[in-house]
């Protein structure tokens, strides 16, 4: 993780753009990363925050000119905002598939590929709608619902003890 974590550092410094930075989840490897961004705090193209509300998440996010890391947001909400993601590395595999994601490896070079054909390109939304929906969802989930039968499905979820 600490490889990867320089190399993305290097990637969005070299770009020369400016960027806000969120921790990550306290997941395997996060110490590495926060390691990594110690380098961002003293150039000024950088705001680092702990965490955001997910409200001001959004808001960000829909003012933003593309999203870049490996979070679920960027296949999830960023989308939905009309913006282009460059999801970095394997943590997303076997998610939705959309036009507007940019996958790419943890080398360097891969990164800094990407977020030039980012910002010099147009991003392809065209096939997002058909991920979310008509706007009846709630109507739909309401009939589902009312149906009943949803609440006779003996496949729940159920703890195991190992």
């Amino acid at each position: 993780v600490k490889t990867q974590a320089k190399n993305f550092v290097d990637g969005i410094i070299e770009s020369g753009l400016c960027f806000i930075v969120i921790y990550p989840n306290n997941d395997c490897g996060s110490k590495d990363i926060l390691d990594e961004y110690e380098r961002l705090y003293s150039i000024s193209r950088f705001k680092i925050f702990p965490s955001l509300r997910f409200e001001y998440f959004l808001t960000l996010l829909n003012n933003s000119d593309f999203m870049i890391g490996n979070s679920s947001s960027g296949l999830r909400e960023a989308p939905y905002y009309l913006v282009p993601t460059i999801d970095i590395g394997t943590r997303q595999n076997n998610r939705v598939k959309l036009r507007s994601v940019h996958h790419c490896g943890y080398k360097k070079s891969d990164i800094l590929k990407e977020i030039n054909e980012v910002v010099d390109g147009d991003a392809d939304f065209s096939n997002e709608d058909v991920w979310f929906g008509d706007g009846d969802s709630d109507k739909r989930f309401k009939k589902i619902l009312d149906n009943g039968e949803v609440w006779n499905i003996k496949h729940q979820k159920q703890f195991q003890e190992l």
